[in-house]
């Protein structure tokens, strides 16, 4: 691990209400990403979380030694994003927004969650977006978030980003959802046998590290480790099996697989995946998530591989009322 501590980061969304900043376990995190500040238009206007509810989550982490940043964007914002930018003075004009949004509650900083740039001049105004980010705010904690793999990984390179950005936040996760033609695991470690399907060798936390470390050589002291606090579901009775669409569990948070596991869902372990499979008593669906056994080896695996510190996606999914089980887990692992 690099000298420093390593970094814990959670993203806090500002949508939901079950975890209020009183009830954060802050010994958890270094770091809090509060989601989303949303991107309106040419004019580059934001709408914004709550001012009081994000003026007292950053006074309770700041007591706490806890920073606070901002995160801007999100699912599918690559629309909104070049809107904004391709326009004018649009790229000077948001960035003076986001400084000004950032100043006016107290965050540490700005986390850029751009997903995706498609052409090389969308990812031209994103790299001119950050640095004219990191000008207004010298001082500040800039982090990205950025996808696992090539297919949309290559529109940010290291020599465009990682001199002006603190981290990026990898997401390993989603690997498998209702988008694919089978069911698969949500965020392996390694390729499962259990998938059936050869292209899925490429789709693991180990090849998504190492196209992030060796292919794209990124710095690993400015690399944080994404872990899911939630899971896919499929409508099918096993992985492997053919599974399309959406349906009430393809998304379900790890509090809510608690609850199904309480009424019979039955869980097994796959050891090449390093994660945990529920199924249900008729044998007509399956889930892949993450339970405390995966989430504090994936830590270790972090650990081992030197970078920065781990990421949550996101905190309220694994909240008990007191604290977030996972999170402990993951930071056990991560810490020895």
């Amino acid at each position: 691990m690099p000298a420093t501590r390593p970094l814990v980061l959670g993203y806090y969304p500002a949508w939901d209400s079950s975890l209020p900043p009183s009830k954060i376990d802050y010994r958890l995190y270094t770091h809090l990403a509060h989601a989303f500040a949303s991107v309106n238009g040419a004019s580059g206007a934001l709408t914004v979380p709550d001012r009081a509810a994000s003026q007292e989550l950053c006074a309770r982490a700041h007591a706490a030694g806890v920073k606070v940043v901002l995160s801007v964007g999100g699912a599918e914002s690559d629309a909104s994003l070049n809107q904004a930018t391709k326009t004018p003075g649009g790229i000077e004009r948001l960035a003076d927004h986001l400084a000004a949004a950032t100043r006016a509650v107290g965050y540490d900083g700005l986390d850029i969650d751009w997903e995706f740039p498609t052409d090389a001049a969308s990812q031209e105004r994103m790299v001119s977006l950050v640095r004219a980010i990191r000008r207004r705010l010298p001082g500040a904690t800039l982090s990205m978030a950025v996808p696992a793999l090539d297919w949309n990984g290559h529109w940010f390179e290291r020599d465009d980003l990682a001199p002006t950005l603190d981290f990026v936040n990898v997401m390993l996760y989603d690997f498998h959802g209702p988008w694919t033609k089978h069911a698969g695991h949500n965020a392996p470690l390694g390729f499962s046998p259990q998938d059936g399907h050869a292209e899925c060798r490429t789709v693991t936390i180990e090849s998504s590290l190492t196209y992030w470390l060796k292919q794209k050589r990124w710095p690993k002291e400015k690399l944080l480790f994404g872990i899911p606090l939630y899971g896919r579901g499929f409508q099918t009775p096993h992985l492997g099996g053919a599974a399309s669409g959406d349906h009430e569990r393809s998304y379900v948070s790890y509090r809510d697989i608690q609850k199904l596991q309480a009424t019979g869902w039955r869980r097994t372990w796959d050891g090449a995946a390093q994660a945990p499979i529920l199924q249900n008593s008729g044998n007509t669906e399956v889930i892949s998530y993450d339970d405390l056994t995966s989430v504090k080896r994936k830590a270790q695996y972090a650990r081992e591989a030197g970078v920065a510190g781990i990421f949550f996606w996101e905190i309220t999914q694994d909240f008990d009322g007191k604290t977030n089980p996972l999170v402990r887990a993951a930071r056990a692992g991560l810490t020895g």
